[in-house]
């Protein structure tokens, strides 16, 4: 799971978009498409509103799973750790800078070959 930053000129002056999604080996999940910065706020409210409805699309409430993340700021604030644990999500121990291990980068690879010639409006 993971996100990718879009730069381009958007409509009215320019600024960048993000797209967060998910994917697992039963499927991909449900994406957020924002503009702006990700802080632990923003974070936490993509959690509940992409993460947690895909889990329920992946999973039975009595399978195991376990979340991967990359490391920015955003992604291991306090408030982030003590969600994971009060929602019993158990996240994989992660290398920073490491994202050529990340699975998801694949998929970003496959968008970014796809939308090379895609002006964001």
């Amino acid at each position: 799971m993971g996100k990718k930053q879009v730069s381009d000129n958007l409509q009215n002056g320019g600024g960048s978009a993000g797209i967060w999604g998910c994917i697992s080996s039963k499927g991909t999940g449900v994406c957020n498409i924002y503009t702006g910065r990700t802080n632990q706020y923003v974070y936490k409210e993509t959690l509940e509103n992409h993460l947690l409805p895909s889990v329920e699309l992946f999973y039975d409430p009595e399978d195991h799973w376990i979340f991967q993340q990359d490391c920015p700021s955003a992604h291991t604030a306090h408030s982030i750790r003590d969600w994971f644990k009060e929602q019993s999500t158990e996240v994989l121990p992660w290398c920073p800078r490491s994202p050529d291990l990340n699975p998801i980068e694949n998929l970003w690879s496959l968008m970014d070959t796809k939308m090379v010639n895609t002006r964001i409006t």
